[in-house]
């Protein structure tokens, strides 16, 4: 009952233990708060979560990113990308502040697994009006100065990929726009060359814009030149009725 409170008798021997999850992953004993990390993980797997907690930890999670503990932010990594795959509150004002040193901590990280858990987060979260927000939010950040150059490098990759899945209207080129293109005169030839692909992927992303446009116009245009009338005498005259036994009168 206590860990589905959030309150886990833990097997660490840890003095504190006593203490909610959310206060010990706050501790500001390092060990305290790795081993409340380690807690944290164990509950999400097991579904003890209560929709209460997750929201108390979804709220501290721009804190638990941040440790000066690099083991517990580790753990803080792994903990918010088991959260990223659960139905999260439409309403999370933090979400976009964690993604943003959630997706900084994966990048700068040595381990290659943690770069591939931010196009795997990204993706989920993208399902999502209230996740598109974040992304854009936290992405819009990261490119306008708040992320390393081998953070911005990295983050132009996955939006490009992003774009090419989930296109221009849940991803919006304007949105971004300014910022990629001031990039484009970084003096980091791997920005430069992300910038170049996301700038492809963009025209592409456009080109379908228009011609998707172009043929819906174009689908209007026939719809109105034509009127289409389903009649039962319609039948009597096969010379102007097609296979439908609708008779086609064309508008003078």
């Amino acid at each position: 009952a206590n860990r589905a409170l959030g309150v886990f008798d833990s097997s660490h021997s840890d003095p504190s233990a006593k203490h909610s999850l959310a206060e010990r992953a706050l501790s500001k004993n390092p060990k305290t708060r790795l081993n409340a990390m380690t807690d944290l993980i164990a509950l999400i797997n097991t579904g003890k979560l209560t929709p209460d907690n997750l929201a108390v930890h979804l709220n501290n999670f721009p804190k638990y990113l941040s440790d000066s503990n690099a083991s517990a932010a580790e753990k803080a990594v792994e903990a918010f990308t088991l959260l990223l795959k659960k139905p999260l509150p439409s309403t999370l004002e933090t979400l976009s502040e964690s993604l943003s040193l959630f997706i900084d901590k994966c990048f700068n990280s040595s381990k290659p697994a943690f770069k591939t858990k931010v196009a795997e987060c990204l993706n989920v979260l993208a399902k999502s009006e209230s996740g598109r927000r974040a992304i854009r939010s936290a992405v819009k950040g990261i490119l306008g100065g708040k992320g390393t150059s081998k953070v911005i490098a990295e983050t132009l990759s996955v939006l490009t990929q992003l774009l090419g899945s989930f296109g221009n209207e849940n991803f919006p080129i304007s949105e971004f726009e300014g910022a990629v293109m001031t990039l484009a005169e970084s003096n980091n030839i791997q920005v430069r060359n992300e910038v170049l692909k996301y700038l492809k992927e963009a025209y592409k992303c456009k080109q379908s814009l228009e011609r998707s446009t172009e043929e819906t116009k174009q689908n209007e245009e026939f719809n109105s030149a034509h009127c289409l009338l389903y009649t039962s005498d319609a039948a009597d005259d096969p010379l102007r009725v097609d296979l439908g036994g609708r008779r086609i009168i064309k508008k003078k």
